[in-house]
């Protein structure tokens, strides 16, 4: 068995929970510039055919590229290059094409760009007679550890008796060492054997993927939580299953309206030092202008250290801000939750969704500060607390008493996937895929209605509202959707 192979087994579905967990952090990362709202990724690696063809290349992104990217069918040796590139395309038998002759379909490269039209080609990689299958870019190493059983179990009781057009819907999970380089490594290689690629663990990484090239040319379907807005407009091929940063901004402050916070004093707005949150506090800031709320704006580190948190802490403290809205990395934001507290100063927290709407958090947070009257955070998330969840949730895998909202973060997940993936009639091509899903609105149940449109891949319509109870250590349902 090949060590690709042993990598895709071993990973199998064990952290798709941090598409929805972490998506939303600016979590630590190399730098970003190659991947800024100009171009592409100059001369990175291109996806071969292992399979489905043997190529290998590199994607062209904004310098001409010297290789070529295997896109053909099942035991091709073909290869199809993009622009810039000096590769050939070849037969289903690993032949050069006569001149003049068209491949067969699901061969031919795509074309760049977006338009409301169905995109040409019949791309089926990653589908057979009996199997769908599903790609997950997450960070297997470099990230903070979470409860893997409850990934497995989640993704594999939803799909329990379940097919799809008479086949087994399954998920694999490749490590993207938390980085973007690492994320575009693992989704090439997943765009060439899986049929959509999720996204997970970040920002950065979800936004190198939703720019890359080679999916962008393979055609390949790729869905994350709703992030930032900077660069993934007009991307065919991307779509955003909950609001982005932006779209929630709003919602937020309609939160604090509805549990009488928003008028308490000055708010701090914090969140980390990235353009790719940039809009996130552009929108938080003029929503708070919008509703006549003072604020001041604090930057903090992606990756921030003790001393950050501390420097903030004093910050907050000193200010006596009543309401901190922050969006950034869980594990920053813990330390300074637990900094900052003390008996005579008790914000509340704040924020969009996804990042610190999850019951690790809540526990953490409120273990942190027991001593000093207990965490109060109150977040929007795409999906209700445990104590919303659905019936046929608890009652799959026998009604086992100990499920967490992994679980249930999964669960509604693969709900919205059965329903796009069900928007194909039966005809389970890529493209295809991409243009029905364009033009739906789906309401799966657990999360709320998703709207797309052919110009606007943002689909996210509402929100829950979700309160830290540290009686439980968990996040409870406070209200929503909310829109």
């Amino acid at each position: 068995m090949s060590t690709r192979s042993l990598r895709l087994r071993r990973s199998v579905v064990s952290s798709l929970a941090f598409t929805l967990l972490l998506a939303g952090c600016g979590l630590k990362s190399e730098t970003y510039e190659s991947l800024s709202q100009g171009g592409g990724v100059a001369g990175g690696n291109g996806v071969g055919g292992d399979g489905l063809g043997n190529g290998t290349g590199t994607d062209p992104g904004t310098a001409p590229g010297t290789g070529t990217t295997g896109v053909t069918g099942p035991g091709g040796n073909g290869t199809v290059t993009g622009p810039g590139g000096n590769g050939t395309v070849n037969g289903p038998n690993g032949q050069p094409l006569p001149p003049g002759q068209q491949p067969p379909p699901g061969q031919q490269p795509p074309p760049s760009g977006g338009g409301a039209g169905r995109l040409p080609g019949a791309t089926r990689i990653g589908v057979t007679d009996k199997q769908i299958l599903i790609g997950i870019h997450a960070p297997l190493t470099g990230a903070s550890p979470l409860p893997q059983a409850s990934f497995e179990r989640g993704a594999k009781n939803y799909w329990i008796g379940k097919k799809v057009f008479g086949r087994e819907v399954v998920l694999h999970v490749m490590d993207d060492t938390y980085k973007p380089s690492g994320a575009i490594r693992a989704c090439q290689e997943l765009a060439r054997t899986h049929y959509i690629v999720v996204g997970g663990a970040g920002t950065d990484q979800i936004q190198a993927c939703a720019r890359d090239r080679t999916l962008q040319r393979t055609n390949t379907p790729y869905i994350s939580a709703g992030v930032t807005e900077n660069g993934l407009a007009g991307i065919k091929t991307y779509f955003a299953a909950s609001l982005t940063y932006r779209e929630q901004a709003p919602l937020v402050v309609k939160m604090a309206q509805q549990q009488n916070y928003l008028k308490a004093g000055k708010w701090a707005v914090v969140t980390s030092d990235t353009p790719n949150f940039k809009d996130a506090r552009d929108a938080m800031t003029s929503a708070l202008k919008g509703a006549g709320v003072p604020f001041d704006v604090h930057l903090v580190p992606k990756a921030g250290s003790d001393s950050d948190a501390l420097r903030l802490s004093n910050d907050l403290r000193g200010g006596r801000y009543p309401v901190v809205y922050f969006l950034g990395q869980p594990t920053f934001f813990l330390k300074v939750v637990r900094q900052t507290q003390s008996a005579v100063y008790k914000p509340i927290w704040t924020g969009v969704g996804v990042s610190m709407g999850v019951n690790t958090v809540a526990q953490v947070g409120c273990e942190g500060t027991r001593e000093s009257g207990g965490y109060d955070g109150r977040f929007l998330s795409p999906y209700p607390g445990l104590d919303r969840a659905p019936k046929e949730f608890w009652d799959s895998d026998g009604g086992r008493a100990n499920k967490d909202d992994i679980e249930l973060t999964l669960w509604g997940f693969s709900e919205f996937l059965h329903k796009a993936l069900l928007l194909t009639g039966g005809d389970l091509t890529r493209e295809n895929f991409i243009y029905a899903l364009e033009r739906a609105s789906i309401t799966s149940g657990t999360f709320p209605a998703v709207k797309y449109t052919p110009t606007d891949h943002f689909g996210g319509t509402a929100a829950y509202m979700l309160q830290s109870d540290c009686s439980t250590g968990k996040y409870r349902t406070a209200g929503g959707p909310i829109s």
